[in-house]
């Protein structure tokens, strides 16, 4: 995985890729992907990072966002469990119902090595998904105006990273979620809070 994640580095112009080699072993070692910590690190340029991953990874490149026409229909087919907990934006929806053809969910990510959430977008979206990379914090900027969270959602914090050794903050949360009931099919029993997502209070 390192060489996989070298090569965007250097081609990106990464000046120390010794402590970037280190922040990925790092992430190996707590077997997750090391794409946050990467990031987090500073030893990369995101934008240029992630675009130079995205071509390694032969996976298109959004370069930008355009606002959302049917914020409606993106929430019904990729609701806030799956866009927040594993930060996948649903972009577009592709092709329309009644044609030849199938309508496909456009889904961004910045991190194609999270298994974990691709996992969880195969398992809970029902359609068809195309995958697209963009940057962090293009896809955080939209998930907020698509599900109207505030922009703490997404600081799920170097404390809950750092009181445990068993993954980074995005992970915490994913576990946050699964412990969860959730009965309703479109969420309404979740808010969003400064902690990440729980339960309303009812």
């Amino acid at each position: 995985m390192t060489n996989l994640l070298i090569a965007p580095a250097r081609q990106s112009g990464c000046q120390d890729l010794e402590a970037f080699a280190n922040v990925v072993q790092a992430a190996a070692e707590q077997q997750r992907s090391p794409i946050d910590d990467i990031l987090d690190s500073g030893v990369v340029e995101e934008e240029l990072y992630l675009s130079a991953l995205a071509q390694q990874s032969r996976m298109e490149w959004v370069t930008s966002i355009a606002d959302f026409e049917n914020i409606g229909a993106l929430r019904a087919v990729c609701g806030p469990r799956v866009a927040l907990a594993h930060r996948l934006l649903p972009m577009q929806l592709e092709g329309a119902e009644g044609e030849d053809g199938e309508q496909r969910l456009v889904l961004l990510t910045y991190d194609p090595l999270n298994l974990l959430a691709k996992q969880a977008a195969t398992q809970q979206i029902s359609l068809p998904i195309v995958w697209k990379m963009a940057s962090r914090r293009r896809i955080h900027e939209a998930l907020r105006k698509l599900y109207g969270v505030g922009a703490d959602t997404f600081d799920i914090k170097a404390k809950m990273a750092g009181s445990s050794s068993s993954g980074s903050p995005s992970r915490h949360l994913v576990t946050l979620i699964a412990s969860r009931r959730i009965n309703s099919p479109d969420d309404s029993n979740l808010c969003f809070c400064s902690s990440g997502i729980c339960d309303k209070i009812s």
